[in-house]
């Protein structure tokens, strides 16, 4: 018999696949289902890990970031003007320094009010990352002159969203929390710095006298051409020891040598990916012992299907057929399973990755940038030849006895007992891998349970959340943005099924804390060090009610205190526990703002730790004080007490279901005025369930 041409006998085959339906779907579903989980995670591995970030010459840039070792902080606290100019001046292995910092501003004047993020960066932004608007300008340096009018750049999906991809824009006044606001350019559809939630640029006015004072800047840099890492490194670590040579008369420069002030250099790839990479990794090995399990599942199937068709081999040989046409008859069938396992894998990847950027969490750092591209479909096909290979192969490996029964028909038992043998370390190695499987996912439960089972400090259920900006131009002063506070508060409680409401700087989860020293009366620091950090909060009456946190001691903040602008703060457990161990806090009082002379205020109660971030974390010391007596519109930035409630962070808990209060919010806001836009809209349980 000669050997069929491939035509032929990819025809055969298809017959032979077609008369085996439950066969065919059994090994086309299983494969599909393999590699698609496989290039969808290779997907993600792809671009959040292995492509370089979408920047000219990215591998060039690093974040800036600064530790304070004399804080317990070893890094995270970000940049200051004056570091800016420090290093912009004198470091010589940087081609440029920028400064940013994230914002919620309500967008007003030509369309319906929106609230947005903006970042306020620099002028020197673009020319670092080296990304130029695709309509219209950059800020020029004139722009970041104080006094200058304000201009903004548009981010690409905000100019879709919201003007229609309109040319016209540019030039168009705006009012942006109630400054007017000049559009002088719209950014490429790629560029998504620092992440792609930001909707607008506007450029930040800075001026050298602002010093050393304000933490709140996050700063990036690339390096020059011949320069290093190690380098730049070395270099910022120089700099900062010359602080007190180069700001001899400036205490808050000299302030940075008590807190031990370092500086960290990171590659910004690094920086933004963070310890997702590994988790990723993780995830991609085990999508592969998946594979290798499903081609184990396969292949079993293979040696059954084999059993039965060891005449038809048998005869073929007897006819004429060489090792390559049986080898061939058997790649043939496992190329054309694979060929539409691939397919199918390709489309559940498709799927399961426009599933994932739509709805995937917020903390996948470069998750807008996922997609299935040329390289992840190249991956798929080598999948799938691979598994072609090897469930072709799996028949006619000696071990099955099939190439005994080749040869002599006769010699069935030592056939048997080969195909039992070989079936027997096929089974144990599926049972070895999903044992591996099945013990990390178990071990992945247990962890999800756990982070489950960890004390929130506040109940989930029932309770909206929102954010609302008070534009400073319309609210100039804390008495009127306290008074709008009230107002909004109150028309919110008037509506049906509202059970409770209050607001706060910070709610839990959502991180941005406010932070600074902590003083307690009657406790002395030594020279060169400074006290310790907590996180300040400033609060409505009723806060703690509304969110269903437990008072342990004292009593909690109402409306009264924050009327009567009383000087008094709550403080969670950790702070408790920290500051004033084995002794009773009620009564004691505390301090901190940038000022010399201290407002001291007394602590009137002791709730329950929330978290900051994430559930995992361990319990920060905070503090709540009436937003009467905190920061806002008309207090210089250098006498800050507290928080700014300029932004106040909405909860809403009612009897009735969380979103069907969205609505009714809205149109009681624009009650109390038409400018206020909602932000960051979400259920606490859905903060609670993303954590």
């Amino acid at each position: 018999m000669k050997n069929m041409d491939g035509t032929g006998e990819l025809r055969h085959a298809t017959r032979r696949l077609v008369r085996s339906p439950a066969f065919t779907l059994a090994s086309v579903l299983t494969l599909a289902l393999a590699i698609g989980a496989n290039a969808s995670i290779f997907a993600v591995v792809q671009r959040v890990v292995l492509n370089p970030l979408p920047y000219p010459e990215s591998d060039r840039l690093i974040e800036l970031d600064h530790g304070a070792l004399g804080l317990n902080l070893p890094s995270g606290i970000g940049m200051t003007l004056g570091l800016y100019y420090h290093y912009s001046d004198r470091a010589r292995t940087l081609d440029g320094v920028a400064l940013y910092r994230i914002d919620d501003l309500t967008l007003a004047g030509d369309l319906e009010p929106e609230r947005i993020r903006v970042s306020r960066a620099t002028t020197t932004l673009a020319p670092v990352m080296r990304v130029w608007p695709a309509l219209g300008r950059w800020f020029a340096e004139a722009d970041g002159v104080p006094g200058a009018p304000q201009v903004g750049v548009l981010s690409h999906a905000l100019w879709m969203r919201r003007y229609g991809g309109n040319p016209a824009v540019i030039g168009r006044p705006v009012m942006l929390e109630g400054v007017p606001t000049d559009i002088v350019g719209v950014m490429p559809a790629s560029f998504a710095f620092p992440d792609p939630r930001v909707d607008a640029w506007i450029v930040e006015q800075v001026t050298r006298a602002t010093g050393f004072g304000l933490w709140n800047y996050h700063g990036v840099a690339r390096l020059r051409d011949r320069a290093t890492l190690a380098n730049a490194r070395a270099e910022l670590t120089g700099l900062i020891a010359d602080l007190p040579r180069a700001y001899a008369h400036d205490p808050q420069a000299l302030g940075n040598t008590e807190t031990r002030l370092v500086a960290i250099a990171t590659p910004l790839k690094e920086a933004i990916i963070g310890g997702v990479a590994r988790t990723l990794w993780i995830l991609l090995a085990s999508a592969g012992l998946v594979l290798l399990v499903a081609c184990a599942n396969v292949a079993n199937l293979f040696l059954v299907r084999a059993d039965s068709r060891q005449r038809e081999v048998a005869v073929r040989r007897a006819l004429g057929a060489g090792g390559l046409g049986i080898a061939r008859y058997f790649l043939t069938e496992s190329l054309l399973l694979s060929i539409a396992g691939g397919a199918g894998g390709v489309a559940l990847a498709a799927g399961a990755v426009r599933l994932l950027v739509r709805f995937g969490p917020a903390s996948l750092p470069r998750l807008h940038e996922v997609h299935l591209d040329g390289t992840a479909l190249v991956f798929t096909c080598v999948l799938s030849v691979l598994a072609a290979v090897t469930l072709g192969a799996m028949p006619l490996w000696p071990g099955t006895g099939l190439a005994a029964s080749l040869h002599d028909m006769g010699r069935g038992n030592t056939a048997s007992k080969g195909r039992h043998t070989f079936r027997h370390v096929l089974m144990g190695a599926q049972i070895a891998l999903a044992l591996v499987l099945l013990v990390s996912s178990g071990l992945m439960v247990r962890s999800f349970q756990n982070l489950r089972s960890v004390d929130s400090g506040f109940v989930a259920t029932s309770a909206l959340t929102f954010s609302v900006g008070l534009p400073e131009r319309d609210y100039r002063t804390l008495a009127a943005a306290v008074t709008a506070h009230h107002g909004l508060i109150d028309r919110l409680s008037s509506l049906p099924g509202v059970t409770a409401v209050s607001a706060s700087t910070c709610l839990p989860l959502a991180g941005g804390c406010s932070g600074n020293t902590l003083r307690v009366r009657g406790r002395t620091y030594p020279a060169g060090t400074v006290p310790p950090i907590a996180l300040f909060r400033a609060v409505a009456g009723g806060y703690f009610e509304a969110m269903g946190m437990r008072l342990h001691r004292g009593r909690g903040i109402n409306r009264g205190d924050v009327e009567r602008n009383e000087p008094i703060v709550v403080i969670n457990q950790a702070l408790a526990d920290r500051f004033f161990p084995g002794q009773d806090a009620i009564g004691e009082h505390v301090a901190s703002n940038r000022r010399g002379d201290l407002t001291w205020l007394t602590i009137v109660g002791i709730v329950s730790d929330t978290p900051i971030r994430t559930l995992a974390e361990r319990p920060t010391p905070q503090l709540y004080m009436p937003m009467s007596i905190a920061a806002g519109p008309g207090i210089p930035k250098s006498a800050l007490v507290g928080p700014d409630i300029s932004a106040m962070s909405y909860v809403v808990r009612s009897r009735t279901a969380p979103l069907a209060l969205l609505s009714p919010v809205r149109r009681a806001i624009d009650m109390i005025d038409r400018n206020l836009a909602l932000a960051q809209v979400r259920t606490l349980q859905d903060t609670l369930d993303r954590a």
